[in-house]
């Protein structure tokens, strides 16, 4: 009889509708995980406050986590060389640069983890982390999938998670690099954005902008060109003497893989960015410039020409743009490359990402099971919407099946250009998302900004060149001497842009020629040499 009175009773709440008491989620345990960004340039997507910001608060009742970030002031070179040296206190995790196109991050991560100051993933990724499991399997490039998976890093555990990729190639989005100008100098100048398409219509405008006595918006003279953090992004201004390829490498007049450093493509570039810093066009700070003060620069127009891509300079100029709409800047080109193609560094891509940042877990990271979980949230579907787009219903709402922001957001959009970083909206907590659905959240985002064709130009010009294979760049670490090589390359100290500041061109030309001498003496030759067997004989092997 009891048990039939019981019955009844649940038959009469289901019927009336009732229901019984749900048993409460266990609340995630609250733990604050110290992250290192380490890529100059990117902190302009912090929050004004990065604890309670409206996304972070929703992701620390979802996961318990709290992000307490770093961002890098020097190098990234130098950031992991002095974190991994350290042995102990280290950040709970870190995101640099990995994959083939990212050699000198790359090795410092590989050997950090073969020293066992990075925490194997496989395990933490098969208990806490479904949302995980594939990620860096399709989504990237065949070279770079070869070395997450190298049995020689970490006895071939799992240590570094790509992040910013791509679900589909046909969700790969050129962002929109090239060099662009404030518009209120190309109307003084009469100057059409579209005739400027080789890097010496680059300097006849600098020259142009230099003789033209502008100011910026608190009458200091405008620098003629200058660019971001350390330098980024100066070689929008060289596009013509860089011969773009994957792998960097490139086909001599005999058909045989060759250097740039071994053509004259390399003395033009010298000559001519020494020629734009000795008349004064080019601004000699902005190779070592930290990010307030390329910033500080942006903030009143003070740079006229200036390279990157669209999303930055639309981020870090609106300000600008919203108090002086005559000053915003526009796209020039295309500035064609060495071979007179519209390709740049960025928009010639692998169907998978060929290097992107990735995640890694430290040995000292304080919590890792907060760490995946963490991670394996933003990988849910409803974690990407949340870190891109934000909270449904206040940030974005569905329309037809997709995504698209409110109207109340566009409305703030518009009078503080940074309400949607400090809400914590496509900035910090993209740090982690894979896979993404870019076209998509680009149509979320700027489905009320018919009028504003700058991205859509950009790639126009410079359309995107999908290549499958394995670039040659990725065989090179098999040359059996290649340590010792790579060693000697590193003990040089070269780089181009010392060329730039030689005391005379003859001066400039001697330093490369002393260069290419080094590179002969220590066995450049036979290098080479296996490079061209393996182009030549490996199917599949792309420059």
């Amino acid at each position: 009889m009891k048990k039939r009175w019981i019955a009844f009773l649940l038959a009469l709440i289901v019927l009336s509708g009732l229901a019984l008491p749900v048993m409460a989620q266990e609340k995630p345990e609250d733990v604050t995980l110290r992250m290192l960004i380490c890529w100059t340039g990117l902190s302009f997507l912090k929050p004004d406050d990065q604890v309670n910001n409206a996304i972070g608060q929703v992701i620390k009742e979802k996961t318990g986590v709290t992000l307490d970030i770093d961002w890098i002031n020097t190098t990234e070179v130098e950031t992991l060389n002095l974190e991994f040296s350290k042995n102990s206190d280290m950040p709970d995790i870190i995101m640099a640069a990995y994959g083939p196109g990212a050699v000198v991050t790359s090795d410092i991560i590989n050997k950090a983890a073969n020293e066992g100051l990075l925490l194997p993933l496989d395990n933490l990724i098969d208990q806490y982390g479904p949302n995980l499991k594939n990620v860096g399997k399709v989504d990237v490039s065949e070279g770079m999938q070869a070395m997450l998976n190298d049995p020689e890093v970490g006895n071939g555990a799992t240590f570094c998670l790509p992040i910013h990729t791509a679900k589909t190639p046909d969700e790969i989005i050129n962002w929109g690099y090239t060099v662009y100008c404030r518009g209120d100098i190309l109307k003084s100048l009469n100057v059409d954005p579209a005739s400027i398409t080789t890097s010496d219509d680059l300097y006849e405008l600098a020259k142009k902008i230099k003789n033209g006595n502008f100011v910026d918006t608190m009458g200091n003279p405008v620098i003629p060109a200058s660019c971001w953090v350390n330098g980024w992004s100066y070689e929008c201004f060289c596009n013509s003497f860089r011969y773009r390829t994957i792998s960097g490498w490139m086909l001599d007049e005999n058909g045989n893989v060759t250097s740039p450093w071994f053509t004259d493509l390399v003395e033009k570039e010298a000559l001519f960015m020494r020629k734009m810093i000795n008349e004064g066009l080019y601004d000699v700070e902005s190779f070592t410039q930290d990010d307030a003060t390329s910033k500080a620069k942006y903030a009143t127009g003070r740079v006229a020409l200036t390279g990157a891509h669209w999303y930055h300079i639309d981020a870090n100029t609106r300000d600008l743009e919203l108090a002086h709409p005559e000053m915003r800047y526009e796209p020039l080109g295309p500035i064609l490359d060495a071979k007179g193609d519209p390709q740049t560094g960025a928009n010639i891509r692998l169907t998978g990402v060929e290097y992107t940042g990735c995640m890694m877990l430290t040995k000292d990271c304080k919590n890792p099971e907060a760490a995946i979980k963490y991670l394996n949230f933003l990988n849910s579907d409803e974690g990407k919407r949340l870190a891109y787009l934000g909270i449904e219903g206040e940030d974005w709402e569905w329309h037809n099946g997709e995504p698209r922001m409110t109207e109340a957001f566009i409305e703030e959009m518009e009078k503080d250009p940074r309400y949607g970083i400090n809400r914590g909206i496509d900035s910090i907590y993209t740090f982690g998302c894979a896979q993404i659905e870019n076209a998509m959240y680009e149509r979320a985002r700027n489905w009320k900004k018919e009028d504003d064709k700058t991205l859509e130009t950009v790639q126009e010009m410079y359309p995107l060149y999908i290549y499958e294979g394995i670039p040659l760049s990725y065989y090179q670490e098999q040359y059996p001497g290649y340590e010792d090589f790579r060693f000697a390359l590193e003990s040089i100290g070269f780089n181009l842009d010392q060329a730039y500041f030689a005391a005379s061109d003859a001066a400039a030309i001697k330093m490369i020629e002393r260069y290419r001498k080094a590179l002969i003496s220590i066995g450049y030759e036979d290098y080479m040499n296996f490079l061209n067997e393996i182009y030549k004989t490996v199917p599949g092997v792309i420059l």
